[in-house]
């Protein structure tokens, strides 16, 4: 080892020599490292010093990420787990990490988790679950998707064992308790009297640019079953006028961010009846002249005539005045979503073409939601809304 000697500028005197280590374990790099001292006897010490550091870390000088704790744990995961995701997918874990996971088990060590522990932690939120079955309840360290939290944490200690931090996952053997049925006082569905009061005043009141938005909104909803994030992001580029379809192949979350469908089978072509077309025809006329009158030209259906999307919570005020107007419960928008299968069921729909149409990712989904609905209650619904739909005179 070759000790060479430099004078600093302050005036003080150093020595210094490069030492050449070894050859990595691990990246098969030779590796040096430059010793700096006082004293040459001091450069020979730290250079020994140096040497069996190396030695004693398996002859390399990569160091490998130690985690210990299970926040360090969920970071390491998120890292990779983030990748390809929508941002609002990425809010909604972040949401569960803060408000859930780490105020549980952030600062607890991996080898110290255990299957009781997880046991009563998930218990704890089924309870606090169960005891706040209003759907309007939004009391903090409450929530009805504790089982999808869970979900997280079992993954992220199953990443664990992967990377051997762990050698077993203990949310393996954990019961995750059922969630509560919330209750709501909203129905599924209009009742005969309500579909025809609510269509009788849409076909009265389409004397404003803002009445004919609302009544076209409201209908196509009842005509196609699309769901309100569908509804808010459709472009007149996904109408085929000529073919009487509706492509649907976006969506809006609650950032009013456009993003495709979560599943494959959301991504459809609805067939649509004449009558929504022509609804549709004249509506687009409309908004052709009011957009002239502020020198704009308008891609989105539903626009706000400005270069963002309309807010769900705006639409949900205009359904709320609609509804007041119309001397109306306000249902809220899925009910027409319900109020459109509950009408295919008692036509005889098959339940395969309604998954179809409506996107579920399942059958059993369509089953498990309009299954218990009676042919008996919906069959007034259906007749009353074809028939005064086919009474509405559309321009």
């Amino acid at each position: 080892m070759n000790i060479k000697q430099k004078t600093k500028k302050n005036g003080q005197t150093v020595y210094y020599a490069s030492l050449y280590l070894g050859v990595d374990s691990i990246t098969g790099k030779k590796v040096r490292t430059t010793i700096t001292a006082r004293t040459k006897k001091e450069v020979q010490l730290k250079a020994r010093q140096k040497k069996n550091e190396f030695e004693q870390e398996g002859g390399t000088v990569y160091q490998e990420v130690k985690i210990i704790y299970f926040s360090e744990l969920l970071d390491l995961w998120f890292d990779t787990y983030r990748l390809g995701k929508k941002p609002n997918t990425i809010r909604v874990f972040n949401n569960f990490a803060k408000n859930y996971i780490l105020p549980q088990l952030g600062n607890i060590r991996i080898d110290k988790i255990t299957t009781i522990m997880l046991q009563t932690v998930v218990n704890d939120w089924a309870r606090k679950a169960h005891q706040k079955k209003n759907s309007n309840d939004r009391t903090k360290g409450v929530c009805k998707d504790y089982p999808l939290i869970f979900t997280y944490i079992r993954k992220i200690l199953k990443y664990g064992v992967s990377l051997g931090i762990t050698q077993a996952n203990p949310a393996d053997n954990v019961e995750v308790p059922r969630p509560p049925k919330l209750e709501s006082d909203k129905k599924l569905f209009f009742t005969d009297e309500e579909l025809k009061t609510l269509l009788a005043y849409f076909e009265k009141n389409q004397n404003t640019y803002s009445e004919l938005y609302d009544a076209t909104l409201c209908k196509l909803l009842l005509a196609t079953g699309l769901r309100i994030s569908e509804a808010r992001a459709l472009e007149w580029s996904d109408i085929d006028f000529t073919n009487h379809t509706i492509l649907v192949n976006k969506t809006l979350n609650n950032y009013d961010e456009v993003n495709e469908p979560k599943t494959k089978s959301s991504i459809r072509t609805i067939d649509i009846d004449n009558a929504t077309v022509q609804m549709l025809i004249y509506y687009q006329k409309q908004q052709r002249i009011e957009a002239m009158k502020l020198g704009r030209t308008e891609s989105i259906v539903f626009s706000n005539f400005t270069d963002r999307y309309i807010t769900r919570q705006a639409l949900g005020y205009r359904l709320g005045r609609v509804m007041k107007n119309a001397g109306l419960p306000n249902v809220g928008f899925h009910a027409f979503r319900h109020t459109h299968a509950s009408m295919l069921l008692n036509a005889g729909v098959p339940y395969k073409q309604i998954q179809l149409r409506l996107g579920h990712s399942r059958i059993e989904m369509t089953m498990n939601i309009y299954g218990h609905l009676s042919q008996e209650s919906l069959k007034e619904t259906a007749r009353v809304y074809e028939n005064t739909l086919a009474a509405i005179k559309i321009g």
